[in-house]
């Protein structure tokens, strides 16, 4: 049997970061962006505004995707929370999709993803 494995990814987020690529396509680096508000903390900061309700919505679509472009299992890490909180709801987002698809879905917690900003901000 085939099967089509995402081993490496971060499914579970808001926000888009699209923009970045403009500013890398001219030369600026991660830390330029992420100076500029971008980077992971965006993603970060986005993903504490959105509900749990909503990021399922957004995961179910992104798992459908994967789904039609032939991938059978998701590693889906978490680390977009930075905080037990909204890492928590990130694990609780992947547990409840397990119900609402075909492919099969592997958990890992990353909590430590990057330096939480307020470590910066002090």
């Amino acid at each position: 049997m085939f099967r089509l494995i995402d081993s490496h990814s971060h499914p579970v987020f808001a926000g888009d970061r699209c923009f970045e690529f403009d500013e890398k396509s001219r030369g600026a680096s991660y830390l330029d962006i992420h100076k500029k508000g971008g980077g992971i903390h965006f993603t970060v900061s986005q993903t504490k505004l959105v509900s749990e309700h909503g990021l399922l919505k957004i995961f179910l679509s992104r798992l459908e995707n994967m789904l039609l472009s032939g991938t059978t299992l998701v590693e889906c890490k978490t680390g977009y929370g930075l905080d037990l909180e909204t890492e928590i709801k990130l694990l609780n987002v992947i547990e409840r999709a397990k119900h609402f698809t075909q492919l099969d879905l592997v958990t890992t917690f990353l909590g430590a993803h990057a330096i939480p900003r307020f470590y910066f901000d002090r």
